[in-house]
């Protein structure tokens, strides 16, 4: 079975659960089971599935028999994953007899992965009193992930421009760590100027040891620090910036 061990889906996951349990009833002695934890594994399973019948049927699904379901999956799951775990463990269980319940073998030597050498794509989204929406992703596309592998975080990094002057392209040779975020979109916190200022930020992966990825794109925010007497001037300044 290619993919997770337990699918995120309760269609993927009957599935998955039935072809697990139905192989170690035929053979528990080969998993280094007993009949008993066999009828175990089968009847969560097989009350799992029964659930989710009910619950997918139009002339019988409702709030209740959802809940039953979920609460049936939990059982199931955990009965699964704690078997799954213990053949995947038993060096004596041999490769072929582990294929057929879905469960994979432990790589022989785990490699550290690398921090990526791509940069993050950054998106403002807008923003609040003292506060701003930045989204982050690999790369824009629906199925793209927020973070490649190798990547544990996002480092922000931000600038303040006096409106009228040129935005750099890059962070410049100290550039001003904001703090780290490792889901999106990022829910930031700025400094606030002391006068009008362009809020820009810079962004880059960074791994579980330190190490670092590339510079993003810039990604221009708003300008901020307006005071009750600047307020009228705000749009000219911002289309001077």
């Amino acid at each position: 079975m290619a993919g997770k061990f337990i699918p995120d889906s309760d269609s993927g996951f009957a599935r998955m659960a039935r072809v697990f349990s139905d192989n170690i009833a035929l053979e528990p002695e080969r998993y280094f089971l007993t009949a008993e934890d066999a009828r175990d594994i089968g009847y969560a399973v097989s009350e799992f599935r029964h659930h989710l019948a009910l619950a997918s049927w139009p002339s019988t699904r409702s709030a209740s028999r959802i809940a039953e379901k979920d609460a049936a999956r939990q059982r199931a799951e955990r009965i699964v994953r704690k078997y799954g775990a213990m053949i995947r463990a038993n060096p004596q269980i041999n490769r072929s007899a582990k294929v057929c319940v879905g469960v994979r073998e432990r790589p022989g030597r785990l490699h550290r992965r690398e921090c990526p050498r791509s940069a993050p794509h950054l998106r403002y989204l807008g923003s609040e009193t003292g506060v701003h929406f930045i989204e982050f992703r690999e790369e824009w596309g629906a199925r793209s992930r927020a973070k490649p592998h190798g990547a544990s975080r996002l480092e922000l990094f931000v600038e303040m421009v006096e409106p009228g002057r040129a935005i750099p392209a890059g962070p410049g040779a100290r550039p001003w760590y904001l703090r780290s975020f490792t889901s999106s979109p990022m829910r930031v916190q700025f400094p606030m100027p002391e006068g009008p200022r362009m809020i820009v930020y810079w962004g880059r992966w960074a791994d579980a040891t330190g190490e670092v990825g590339p510079w993003s794109r810039r990604v221009v925010a708003r300008v901020e620090g307006w005071g009750a007497e600047d307020a009228g001037g705000e749009g000219e300044a911002r289309r001077a910036a």
